[in-house]
């Protein structure tokens, strides 16, 4: 769902800035303002991984993202500035930072290491699968509603439901670094 959410949201947002700015600079915009976070935040983030629970951070992250896709939604609706667009990127780009090193390594914790083989294989085909689907997906809703707006809302849903589906997981600590 949240693999799902991202992709809808990048084809959204590209969709959208070109169509309100007719300008390819702004898309070219989308990829620095998504990845400057995660350059700067990458050591913390998974320094972060390594001390505290690994679903909580992903929760953090994952609901940082839904309130990001809320604001774009919110944008999208009021046609606010452009450059809200850019600042509710950054939070996307931060809330990746603090998601990637927590759910990558998550379920080495809460599997035994028989069954970790066969989720992984489940994981990277369901990703890949979200990945593909997700923007075709997105651009059949931009078609349907003929606006952004709903796609962002459907995209912090599908994000929400991700982070409830962590609340189902234990909460485990990492064992302390030697």
């Amino acid at each position: 769902a949240a693999t799902i959410g991202a992709q809808i949201i990048a084809v959204s947002v590209g969709w959208e800035l070109y169509e309100r700015t007719g300008d390819v600079w702004a898309l070219g915009l989308v990829g620095l303002f998504e990845v400057a976070p995660v350059v700067f935040m990458m050591i913390p983030a998974g320094n972060a991984a390594d001390r505290y629970p690994r679903r909580n951070l992903a929760m953090i992250a994952y609901l940082l993202q839904t309130v990001a896709a809320g604001g774009l939604t919110i944008v999208s609706y009021l046609q606010a500035p452009v450059e809200s667009v850019y600042a509710l990127l950054v939070l996307i780009g931060a809330a990746r930072a603090i998601a990637s090193p927590s759910v990558g390594t998550i379920l080495p914790q809460l599997l035994p290491p028989r069954e970790f083989g066969n989720s992984q294989s489940w994981l990277i085909s369901s990703f890949q699968l979200s990945s593909i689907s997700g923007p075709a997906i997105g651009g059949l809703l931009i078609a349907y509603f003929g606006a952004a707006t709903w796609t962002y809302l459907i995209a912090a849903v599908g994000n929400l439901i991700f982070v409830l589906t962590l609340l189902t997981l234990p909460a485990i600590s990492p064992p302390p670094s030697t």
